[in-house]
């Protein structure tokens, strides 16, 4: 079987600066949730290498082999009932992110629907599964690719892009639709969670 050709056509490309980044946040939102976010994936990540008060996840009592079991990969997903190439899709690569996005519903108007959680990625280079997605997570709250919203139930959705910079536009590697309680539900998971079976 034949590689295919990696054409600009076959990548999931965006605006550098797309409309929905600068949406005005709910009047419901709250701050103090965000602030955790904010420590939680951005300064505190589990991804180490990443910042420099990065914490290991086994500083939060995991076994070292926590990614081999994969108790805790199955607690954070049945948080938001990830169901594989429904509402969430790995993909292989980069020109994968096309049609990870069409399956998912993450095309370019992915904020239209803010009450179903989902996510499409690209898994980053040298980590695992779960380390991947909070590796974009935490990329896309440090880059500002970013939109807070309310969903029909006035929840809080939080709608996160990754990618990189390609000349004029912006190659996707990561699209996530995930609820503020969600978010913090899997800090509470990482943090105190340590134990479950």
């Amino acid at each position: 079987m034949s590689k295919r050709n990696k054409k600009k056509s076959d990548y999931e490309i965006t605006n550098l600066n797309p409309g929905w980044i600068k949406t005005v946040v709910p009047e419901n939102f709250n701050e103090t949730n965000l602030n955790k976010i904010i420590w939680f994936y951005v300064i505190h990540t589990i991804c180490t290498d990443l910042s420099a008060n990065g914490i290991a996840i086994t500083k939060y009592g995991w076994d070292k082999d926590v990614w081999k079991k994969e108790k805790l990969k199955k607690s954070l997903y049945n948080i938001c009932h990830f169901e594989k190439y429904k509402n969430f899709y790995k993909a292989d690569n980069q020109q994968d992110m096309k049609n990870a996005c069409e399956i998912c519903k993450l095309k370019k108007n992915f904020c239209k629907n803010r009450d179903e959680e989902r996510i499409a990625f690209v898994k980053a280079k040298n980590y695992n599964e779960v380390l991947s997605i909070f590796y974009h997570i935490r990329n896309a709250l440090a880059h500002g690719r970013i939109a807070i919203m309310e969903n029909t139930n006035k929840e809080i959705v939080y709608f996160l892009e990754d990618g990189r910079k390609k000349t004029e536009n912006f190659i996707v590697t990561a699209r996530i639709v995930l609820k503020e309680s969600t978010l913090l539900s899997w800090i509470d998971i990482v943090k105190n969670d340590s134990n479950i079976k």
